[in-house]
């Protein structure tokens, strides 16, 4: 199995875990929580919010796994994110002391799992987006995808001192396009 192919199976993983994971709490309330049946409606109320929050973020990581090729830069966000989770649940642990031996098993996972995907990943090809109304690009190869009078703008604004980045220098503009001066 390629590289590739794992890593698109592991992020669709996650995204149905998170997905089913979230819908479940959404559906049950306190009685998703190993022992938070009788946490309260506030507790319960947060809880189906939560799960709400987490079966989106499920959908994020399937969104990934559909893209080709996937974004490395959003499975970095989701990994750190999902990594964020269990250094709550850490702070958690030597706040308040250990919870039910669940959510210890589920911190340990989250420990454990984030960080070679964050490797696996690293290993990627990060790729530009396309160019797209409203979107300002954030590298060289972006900005080659833009519409030429964008890129016309964008020189003369840099050569008159403001908005310098220095990722676009110093070309002619396209015929046809009108300079700002």
């Amino acid at each position: 199995m390629s590289r590739d192919k794992a890593l698109r199976g592991l992020v669709q993983a996650m995204g149905y875990a998170c997905l089913a994971i979230g819908l479940f709490h959404v559906l049950l309330g306190n009685a998703a929580i190993p022992g938070g049946g009788s946490a309260g409606p506030t507790i319960d109320s947060l809880g189906r919010f939560f799960g709400a929050v987490f079966a989106g973020y499920g959908l994020g990581w399937l969104w990934a796994a559909r893209q080709s090729p996937i974004p490395a830069t959003a499975v970095r966000w989701l990994a750190g994110v999902f990594l964020l989770g269990a250094v709550g649940r850490v702070l958690s642990l030597t706040v308040h002391g250990w919870p039910h031996w669940f959510q210890v098993a589920l911190a340990v996972v989250e420990l454990v799992l984030a960080p070679p995907v964050k490797t696996v990943v690293r290993t990627l090809k990060v790729t530009a987006p396309a160019a797209r109304p409203g979107f300002l690009p954030h590298s060289s190869q972006a900005t080659r995808a833009l519409p030429v009078s964008f890129i016309a703008v964008r020189e003369s604004r840099s050569q008159e001192g403001s908005l310098s980045s220095g990722r676009v220098q110093n070309r002619a503009p396209a015929p046809g396009t009108a300079e700002m001066t």
